[in-house]
C-alpha cells in the first residue's frame, strides 16, 4: 500500500443504551439525595446497558453507525481497534467479536487497554498504520459497560458511571487535514491503582491477599481530581507550544466526561470559556474512554464542528495515563 502524510476521521457513530437511571433513582436506594449527586458530579441522567446487552454488543452498534455515515463497506476495512476496559471476556478479543458482528472479515482486530484515555492512543496507532501505508481504512472503537463494575454498596462509585460506546473511521487524509499530532503520556509518581478493577491473574493465583470486591471498580476519587486539575492544564499547554498552535485556533475542546467539576477546574486554569468544552457528562454519565468519541459524534451531527475546524480531544484517568489529539475535521 502507498503510504499517506496525514490521517484523517472520516466519520463517526456512537451508541447508547435505551435505559436511563436517573439521580432521582439512585436516591431511592443510595444515602446520597439527587440534588447532591449533581452538584458534586454534574450528572443528572446515566445509560444502563441491557442484560443482554454486551461491551462487543455496544461496540458493534457505535461500528455500524460510523460506517453507514462513511459509505464505506465493513468488508473494506483493514483494522479494528477496541479500546475497553470491561471486555466481553479475557480471550478472544472484544475486537474479534465485533469483527464477526459487522462482518468485518478482511480486518484485523485486538483490543487495547488504556482506560479512560483510550480513544486518544487507538487514534494515535491507526494514525501509524495509515501513514506507514499498511492499513486504508482502521475501525476505531471504544465501549465500556462500567455499570456492571459498581454496586450500590459503593455509592460514590455507583453515581458516577454509565455504558457507552463511540467509534471513529480513520482513512488517509489530504495534507494540512486530518489528525495534527498525538501527545500521550502517563505519572509514575503516583500509585497505578487510584483506578483499578482488580481482578486478573494475580488474584486468581492467590498473588495478592486483596481478593475483597476484586471484580469491582475501585477509584480514590479525591487523589485522581488533584491529579488531573494539575496534570491536563499543563499537558495541554505543552501540546499547543510543541506543535505551534494558538488555543484561539481550535474551535473545541472534547475532554473525557469524568466529572464537570474537573472540566470546569480545567477551563479555569487555562483561562478559557465553558463554552468551549464539550459536556455530555450530565446525561450519560462517566462512560470511560468512550465520552469522548460520544461527545464528538455528537458535536458533529450537531454541526457544532464543520469541515476544516480544529478540535482538540484530550483524554485522561485509568493508569494515570493521559493523552491529547488537535485534529482538523
Amino acid at each position: 500500500m502507498k503510504s499517506f502524510k496525514t490521517a484523517k476521521i472520516l466519520s463517526t457513530g456512537s451508541y447508547l443504551p435505551q435505559r436511563v437511571r436517573s439521580n432521582a433513582e439512585l436516591a431511592k436506594v443510595l444515602d446520597f439525595d439527587e440534588d447532591w449527586i449533581l452538584s458534586r458530579t454534574g450528572i443528572e441522567t446515566r445509560r444502563i446497558a441491557a442484560e443482554n446487552e454486551n461491551t462487543s454488543d455496544l461496540a458493534a452498534n457505535a461500528a455500524l453507525a460510523a460506517l453507514d455515515k462513511s459509505g464505506v463497506k465493513a468488508l473494506d476495512i483493514d483494522l479494528i481497534i477496541l479500546a475497553t476496559i470491561t471486555p466481553n471476556r479475557l480471550l478472544p478479543s472484544t475486537a474479534s467479536i465485533v469483527r464477526e458482528k459487522i462482518g468485518a472479515f478482511k480486518a484485523a482486530a485486538f483490543d487495547l487497554n488504556a482506560a479512560c484515555s483510550g480513544f486518544i492512543f487507538a487514534l494515535n496507532i491507526a494514525e501509524q498504520f495509515i501513514q506507514t501505508g499498511a492499513a486504508r481504512y482502521v475501525l476505531v472503537i471504544v465501549a465500556d459497560t462500567l455499570t456492571r463494575f459498581v454496586t450500590h454498596a459503593d455509592p460514590k462509585n455507583a453515581v458516577l458511571f454509565g455504558d457507552g460506546a463511540g467509534a471513529a473511521l480513520v482513512c488517509p487524509g489530504e495534507e494540512n487535514t486530518g489528525i495534527k499530532g498525538c501527545m500521550l503520556g502517563m505519572d509514575t509518581q503516583y500509585p497505578v491503582d487510584w483506578l483499578t478493577i482488580p481482578l486478573g491473574a494475580e488474584f486468581i493465583n492467590g498473588i495478592s491477599d486483596n481478593n475483597n470486591n476484586r471484580s469491582l471498580f475501585q477509584m480514590n476519587g479525591r487523589e485522581i481530581f488533584r491529579w488531573a486539575v494539575k496534570t491536563v492544564p499543563s499537558a495541554i499547554q505543552r501540546y499547543l507550544e510543541k506543535y505551534e498552535i494558538s488555543p484561539d485556533d481550535i474551535k473545541l475542546i472534547i475532554p473525557h466526561q469524568a466529572n464537570l467539576r474537573i472540566i470546569s477546574a480545567i477551563a479555569e486554569k487555562l483561562n478559557l470559556p465553558m463554552d468551549r468544552f464539550v459536556v455530555t457528562i450530565e446525561r450519560y454519565g462517566n462512560t470511560s474512554a468512550a465520552s469522548i468519541p460520544i461527545a464528538l459524534d455528537e458535536a458533529i451531527d450537531a454541526g457544532k464542528l464543520k469541515p476544516g475546524d480544529l478540535f482538540m480531544l484530550v483524554g485522561f484517568g485509568g493508569g494515570l495515563a493521559w493523552g491529547i489529539s488537535v485534529i482538523a475535521l
